[in-house]
């Protein structure tokens, strides 16, 4: 405004209407401006945002940890970035396929695609720092369980799992999340994950345990 004013004790020159409607105008979007860059800066400074990462793939075998081997689990994992905590972490993983005719002269034909829940072993977590995995198993009450071919040669009529996570972040108190589209080519049967964890000697010679991300979605096969 003070290029084109000069402020007095008792009056303001130029006297022009249009003048001072000019200056008015151009003090408003200055400051107009500056609020904006201020809005724009601290939205993207108070958003949460997700510090972990999901593996690419999820691997779908029969659960090492049953002595029987005959339950089939999938599964996929999370990092998290190094020193960071979340709260009340909550997965959801939903399942999409196709829906065939039973009956008549398109039987066997696909009709369109249907959306179910899959239940996770452990869906929630109060605290979580480094690593989680998240587990369903597929027993006889899962929509997984008689799309499974042989002896897991193959999952028919798959078309997609989304994966939801999300988490509090403890610094903002607010929600971060992420979601994740796996495709059929993202399931490797019979495949288990690498061990994300090794041993490393630090300048002390002593040695830690270290979460390895570049890891995060290597795959190996079951024993």
């Amino acid at each position: 405004a003070r290029d084109r004013t000069v402020y007095g004790t008792t009056r303001i020159s130029p006297r022009s209407f249009y003048t001072h409607v000019l200056t008015a105008v151009n003090s408003f979007l200055g400051i107009l401006y500056t609020a904006v860059l201020t809005s724009v800066f601290m939205a993207h400074l108070m958003t949460p945002k997700a510090h972990w990462k999901v593996s690419d793939v999820m691997v779908l075998h029969r659960d090492l940890d049953d002595p029987t081997r005959r339950r089939v689990v999938l599964e996929g994992r999370i990092v998290l970035a190094p020193g960071r905590i979340y709260y009340d972490m909550e997965a959801r993983m939903q399942l999409q396929y196709y829906s065939r005719h039973l009956h008549g002269p398109k039987k066997g034909e696909i009709k369109g695609a249907l959306t179910r829940d899959l239940k996770l072993a452990s869906g929630s977590v109060i605290v979580r720092g480094s690593m989680w995995f998240f587990q369903h198993v597929v027993d006889e009450q899962s929509p997984l369980y008689d799309k499974i071919a042989g002896d897991l040669e193959s999952v028919t009529d798959l078309r997609s799992i989304t994966l939801k996570v999300q988490g509090k972040d403890p610094r903002l108190q607010s929600l971060a999340t992420v979601a994740k589209i796996f495709e059929p080519d993202s399931i490797i049967l019979n495949d288990e994950f690498q061990d994300l964890v090794e041993k490393r000697t630090n300048d002390r010679k002593e040695e830690r345990n270290v979460v390895v991300a570049s890891k995060l979605s290597l795959t190996k096969k079951t024993q």
